[in-house]
């Protein structure tokens, strides 16, 4: 089984907006070139075939109708939305609930795919229509659902996906709102049979193993274009990152993007080494 993975995206309206959400039209150059750089990259993301396309959350900036309806256009005509799934992020969720989210997207969350060799769990950790408290959190009710998963999953690996990563793991994840909160303890609901937790939200690379666990974290797109690709075998899982060249013009469209969006800023120092991009986990010793 192969699955395409990539991190926040935070595409942006065609309306551009104030830290306040009060619109203000972009140029016609702005929106060409906006529709320029998402097509490339879009396209780039989508090429290779595989059986998930898997965006970690903060698909969109701020979840406004025309960003959820503009993006998902993008993916459709890739050819490839029956096999789109959406984590939510808490960008997502700025101007939406969840259930509006899911009804906008035709998406599900907190549920689980039951596959021939793994057992994938997709939860939505964002808080709804909250962008001063932007970390994660997860109620009792969701990490009863994710331990009765896990129970029944008997001897496949179970692999979750979540927008936010668990605290202390991650590069920044002990960091204020880079983390999920829980009234329960986290880790001792996610270390029974799990064998990886991959998140975004933290704009950084990083991979961290601990005991039997492992912690998977990608960077933004707009920070550095790539993906990572994930093989799933009876025998291991395997993630790698793919680098995405981008032409001269597509580049600085990236700059040009990233500089003039509220509600998201640069990080250079996210990018990680090698180990922070490839992870091999044997399952049979």
């Amino acid at each position: 089984m192969k699955i395409i993975l990539f991190g926040d995206y935070h595409y942006i309206s065609d309306h551009n907006y104030n830290k306040d959400l009060e619109c203000y039209d972009y140029n016609d150059y702005f929106r060409d070139m906006k529709r320029e750089f998402n097509e490339f990259a879009i396209g780039e993301i989508f090429k290779e075939e595989a059986d998930y396309y898997i965006s970690l959350g903060d698909l969109t900036n701020v979840g406004l109708k025309d960003e959820v309806e503009g993006i998902y256009k993008f993916i459709e005509n890739t050819g490839k939305l029956d096999r789109f799934i959406h984590v939510f992020g808490n960008h997502d969720l700025y101007t939406n609930t969840t259930e509006e989210l899911a009804a906008m997207t035709n998406q599900k969350y907190n549920y689980s795919i039951d596959t021939q060799l793994a057992k994938l769990i997709m939860l939505s950790s964002g808080r709804e229509k909250d962008p001063v408290n932007w970390g994660g959190y997860l109620s009792d009710e969701v990490l009863s659902f994710v331990e009765e998963e896990i129970k029944n999953a008997e001897d496949k690996p179970v692999i979750v996906f979540s927008h936010h990563p668990v605290q202390d793991t991650v590069m920044r994840s002990n960091y204020l709102n880079h983390y999920i909160e829980s009234d329960r303890n986290i880790w001792d609901v996610f270390n029974k049979n799990v064998r990886l937790f991959i998140a975004g939200h933290t704009h950084c690379e990083s991979i961290r193993t601990i005991e039997n666990l492992s912690f998977v974290n990608l960077d933004a797109f707009l920070d550095h274009p790539k993906y990572s690709v994930m093989n799933i075998t009876e025998d291991e899982i395997d993630i790698k990152s793919v680098e995405i060249e981008l032409p001269e013009k597509i580049e600085e469209y990236r700059k040009k993007i990233g500089s003039n969006m509220p509600h998201f800023r640069f990080t250079m120092t996210g990018k990680g080494t090698t180990h922070d991009r490839e992870l091999n986990i044997q399952l049979k010793k």
